[in-house]
């Protein structure tokens, strides 16, 4: 269980650790079972194959997962009372299982995209299914929460943006679990600031309990457009209507932080920047003034300002100055800047505390992470009035200056500056790259017409030389930090939209 005070704090417990009962079960589907072996009778005239052995493994866990102190069961534990009944009912049901099996891998075969992509999304999809919890609380309602793999937050926000092209094609109902239980998790700003409404926990706990967020540091601005992005999306693509009755009020209070935000009238955040690549430079992972998280804003304000009923005049002010800022002062004649702000004066590291000063040094490079927050839209139809030739060229050119033998690093910048590593920073590579976040700009690129799928193979080579010697399932990061067994896999799913609106185009 982590520590009250953060996962990289220290409070001089002990690790606690409790016993429970798990049970396992293996049995045969038409064989048996004997000194250590199953076996079966066949017999094959020429020409003639065999489906082989089909084994059922059955497992039964006490509760693990507490929700706000409640120790909740398993959702599936209600249906059965032994891993004997698991193994009856898969007996009974085995050909009804296979087939959905089956036809589940004939739609997700069904692209343009190469063996890279298969290999991909089937290692992401499993990577991300041992992350994932379905239990059932007190007053019997779901309870759905994703481990951030070897990070083990739960229903971190940023992760599960990245994973939401997976549920808004093939689970929605996951993502609106997702989206009703986050409104437990809302936060004030300090009464002292500026700073109206409210933004969104980085996550919902860490390891086996969901009561409050345990990430070092908020990410105020990144996660409050996550939220927006994944609830229109999600209304989009299953028009349930309820959801967003539901939730107004704290959109409404959501895009009020948002425009609150705005201390320099530029329509680009210049408070509550840190974000979710928390491995990066200054400029990009923390620095006022994002161009990313400038055109995420516009990106999330665009979504809200379609879901609520009322549509304030501040809301459209803001917007429109986000769209001048972000097509003058954030384009560098081929690409985004990182910031339009290059004075780190008033800056302050997240992580150790330590004010910045001078000048924001990779300011002006190039970046993968300037059409982050389009993909969503791009998914359920939409489009901004972002100018689409200079988003395509910012692709192109980001593309060019980032690309390294695994995939594309976050910006074009490179430190000269030596760092010495300290516990609980996620890392100082200068070269460091995230897989989803090239997964997703591909698919931003594939929505334009840009194709760089050619590029899946590189992120392929990478997970098959990380997993060589050790096991590490999806290792998100290359050239640094450590992200392994990670569900964020998943975030390649975009991609399978994209092409699936290309084939029907032509």
């Amino acid at each position: 269980y982590p520590s009250d005070s953060g996962e990289y704090a220290s409070d001089n417990r002990p690790a606690y650790y409790k016993r429970r009962a798990v049970e396992d079960l293996l049995s045969g589907i038409g064989c048996i079972y004997q000194d250590g072996f199953f076996t079966r009778d066949f017999s094959l005239k020429r020409g003639e194959t065999d489906e082989g052995l089909s084994i059922i493994y059955a497992t039964y866990d006490e509760p693990v997962m507490s929700v706000q102190d409640n120790l909740c069961p398993f959702w599936y534990a209600s249906s059965f009372n032994s891993v004997h009944d698991v193994v009856s009912y898969v007996k009974r049901s085995y050909r009804t299982l296979k087939k959905a099996s089956s036809d589940f891998d004939k739609v997700c075969n069904g692209h343009t995209l190469g063996k890279a992509f298969d290999h991909l999304s089937v290692y992401a999809f499993h990577s991300w299914l041992i992350n994932t919890f379905l239990v059932r609380k007190k007053d019997g309602s779901a309870w759905y929460t994703v481990w951030e793999g070897n990070c083990y937050f739960t229903s971190t926000v940023d992760v599960e943006y990245s994973q939401s092209p997976f549920y808004l094609q093939f689970w929605p109902e996951l993502l609106k679990l997702q989206l009703i239980q986050w409104c437990d998790y809302i936060q004030v700003p300090d009464p002292s600031s500026t700073l109206k409404g409210v933004f969104l926990s980085h996550d919902t706990g860490q390891f086996l309990t969901c009561k409050h967020q345990y990430y070092p540091h908020h990410m105020e601005v990144e996660e409050n457009c996550n939220f927006l992005l994944m609830a229109f999306s999600y209304w989009k693509k299953t028009n349930d209507q309820s959801l967003c009755t539901k939730i107004e009020p704290i959109l409404v209070k959501m895009m009020d932080y948002l425009v609150s935000t705005d201390l320099k009238q530029t329509g680009i955040p210049a408070t509550g920047c840190s974000n979710t690549i928390d491995d990066a430079s200054p400029a990009i992972q923390y620095g006022n003034q994002q161009i990313y998280l400038g055109i995420k804003t516009y990106c999330a304000m665009f979504a809200g300002c379609k879901m609520i009923e009322k549509v304030k005049d501040e809301y459209t002010s803001f917007m429109r100055r986000a769209l001048h800022t972000i097509t003058t002062k954030g384009w560098m004649g081929d690409h985004f800047a990182v910031n339009c702000d290059r004075d780190a004066e008033g800056l302050t590291d997240p992580w150790t505390g330590q004010a910045l000063k001078g000048t924001l040094e990779g300011w002006d490079a190039y970046h993968i992470f300037s059409t982050n927050g389009l993909v969503l839209l791009d998914m359920v139809g939409e489009q901004t009035d972002i100018p689409y030739q200079m988003l395509c060229m910012d692709l192109i050119s980001s593309n060019a200056k980032t690309i390294t033998e695994y995939g594309c690093r976050h910006t074009s910048y490179q430190s000269s500056a030596h760092h010495i590593m300290q516990e609980g920073l996620a890392g100082s590579s200068a070269t460091v790259g995230w897989l989803s976040m090239n997964m997703l700009r591909d698919a931003a690129a594939l929505f334009r017409n840009v194709d760089v799928t050619h590029q899946l193979q590189n992120y392929w080579d990478w997970i098959c030389t990380v997993n060589a010697t050790d096991i590490h399932l999806f290792f998100e990061t290359f050239s640094g930090n450590n992200l392994c067994f990670y569900p964020r896999g998943l975030a390649i799913f975009a991609l399978y939209a994209a092409d699936m609106q290309k084939r029907q185009q032509n």
